[in-house]
């Protein structure tokens, strides 16, 4: 689990923002994460987003990290194989190119 812990530093208005890094001996803990000089202007950015998207400072990083890795992208031919599943589930049938052109000038009216 990445953690936030702003510590005291010089300046009041100048947080130093430290993460700890390593791993645990317990099954259902996460590892952290500890990053040193974090510039200021970063911090406040992070925590604008955060505030912004409703999220803590912690869970707007993870969300950071996860796209600057990659995390989370979908395999095409993964996607594609659960969305024909997820349609024949449902029985559903493919729109015709009439029904598509019908919604889009029904989108714009």
């Amino acid at each position: 689990m990445l953690s936030v812990m702003p510590l005291p530093s010089l300046t009041a208005d100048q947080p130093t923002v430290r993460f700890h890094c390593g791993t645990t001996t317990e099954p259902d803990q996460m590892p952290t994460l500890t990053i040193k000089g974090l510039p200021d202007a970063l911090y406040r950015r992070l925590k604008q987003q955060a505030k912004a998207h409703r999220h803590s400072l912690n869970g707007e990083i993870i969300v950071c990290l996860e796209r600057a890795v990659g995390a989370g992208q979908a395999d095409p031919d993964t996607w594609l194989h659960e969305a024909r599943s997820f349609r024949e589930r449902l029985r559903l049938r493919p729109l015709t190119d009439r029904q598509l052109r019908a919604a889009r000038r029904a989108g714009r009216a």
